[in-house]
């Protein structure tokens, strides 16, 4: 991505891929609308990002045949739910171009994303009255996450009218509901508990009802998620490195990322965490890399057919950490066409091993409940970890990971995740008395 804005048509605009993203002066009926890096972006069908068209704008455009569309559907929603009294942002301008259509709205100055301030209780208030008003005036927000609410400490607005629809189905609410509940991760199974009674209490519904719906829900949120996280998207892009190819979070800075691509082709120095024949660990700045090292044309082989481990622990990492289980996250995977693997994970400092602690006090109540209670956290989400050895715990003051997930998985069903969570289980249990 360049810094120095580039003059671009909306039809160009709407021909642009990942690699094409920068700050760009828009050309639009006879005006210059500046766009900065966005906030938002879907190749072929949308582009978000702020504007200084107006001083609080923000400016979302929509491609081809199927982008007027979306954008109608937007437009349209904002003027009903600001009819019916919601907090929407206000409308500025729009239209339709031959390549798709635009939309300006009002920027939200110094809101939050829900993520960042749900624990708030009067937050959780203000949330509940928009959901209520919402069902109350015959509609759902179809895509309720937490980023399409914004609170400014003063009013919480719904800044996505795009997913809006009209329904006064109860069983369609109740779905909804529940979705909105799936939104908890594991750190926030208080705020989903009390948020269940006072849902089904809008609802006029059984709370075990609605809890049913909301593991239906969740499901269907972390099936979705693991399916993203080996494509380029909003927060990963594709990355190619002489003969490797793999995948890097856009978070991750160009410094850090030449940084961390020069170790990986210098590889350890003398002081590797670990330096095996199946893996070397070592660390690099801020980093840990694991390199999984090929041994054979068969390992090669299975590699490329799918069974890669560094691959799966790149997309476990990513889906343990997005759903609140404590793991280091994974910033970097690289394939080379030799069969080696390179997985680069943030380092935890300061952390001793769950081995560590046994070994100066067995039995140690304390540790063992801490990493119990992480494990049971991603069992309740349907994960396992597959070898919940002592060596795969970290611990630091109040905080406990979750290491080494080449063996971890997820399944959709309870049968399938309950048997590999008694494995863990019993291999666990093998570290020390039970705390």
């Amino acid at each position: 991505m360049t810094d120095s804005p580039v003059s671009v048509t909306f039809e160009q605009i709407s021909q642009w891929q990942w690699a094409d993203l920068a700050p760009a002066r828009l050309q639009l009926d006879g005006r210059q609308v500046s766009l900065e890096p966005p906030l938002r972006f879907l190749p072929g069908r949308r582009l978000v990002a702020f504007s200084d068209s107006h001083p609080d704008s923000v400016f979302k455009c929509f491609f081809g045949d199927r982008g007027k569309r979306d954008y109608r559907r937007e437009r349209d929603n904002l003027l009903r739910l600001s009819a019916a009294g919601l907090p929407v942002p206000a409308l500025i301008g729009g239209d339709e171009t031959p390549a798709g259509a635009w939309l300006e709205l009002q920027r939200i100055r110094h809101g939050q994303s829900l993520y960042h301030c749900i624990d708030q209780p009067q937050v959780q208030t203000r949330y509940l009255a928009v959901l209520e008003q919402l069902y109350r005036a015959g509609f759902v927000q179809t895509d309720p996450h937490w980023d399409n609410f914004l609170f400014d400490d003063k009013q919480l607005w719904l800044v996505d009218a795009g997913a809006v629809q009209i329904s006064r189905s109860v069983a369609e609410q109740q779905a909804n509901a529940g979705l909105v509940l799936a939104q908890c991760d594991a750190t926030r199974t208080a705020l989903e508990a009390s948020l269940l009674v006072q849902l089904a209490s809008i609802l006029s519904i059984p709370p075990a009802r609605l809890e049913q719906t909301a593991q239906q829900q969740r499901r269907q949120r972390i099936r979705r998620f693991i399916s993203k996280t080996r494509r380029s998207s909003t927060r990963i892009v594709a990355l190619c490195h002489g003969h490797a190819n793999g995948w890097r979070l856009r978070a991750l800075s160009p410094a850090d990322t030449q940084m961390l691509l020069a170790a990986i082709d210098a590889g350890p120095d003398e002081q590797a965490l670990k330096n095996g024949r199946s893996a070397t660990v070592y660390v690099s700045g801020a980093y840990v890399i694991k390199r999984y090292n090929c041994r054979s044309f068969w390992q090669r082989l299975k590699r490329r057919l799918g069974r890669d481990r560094a691959l799966n622990a790149w997309t476990m990492g990513l889906t343990f950490a997005h759903f609140g289980i404590s793991t280091p996250e994974p910033v970097m995977y690289l394939a080379r066409a030799d069969g080696t693997r390179f997985l680069v994970t943030r380092l935890i400092t300061d952390a001793d091993e769950l081995q560590m602690r046994l070994a100066q006090q067995p039995g140690d109540r304390r540790a063992l409940a801490q990493c119990q209670g992480l494990l049971d956290a991603l069992h309740g989400f349907g994960f396992w970890h597959g070898d919940a050895k002592a060596r795969n715990f970290l611990l630091r003051a109040e905080q406990a990971w979750v290491i080494d997930l080449d063996a971890a998985g997820w399944s959709a069903s309870a049968r399938r995740a309950a048997r590999h969570a008694a494995r863990d289980q019993r291999r666990f249990d093998r570290n020390g008395a039970r705390p």
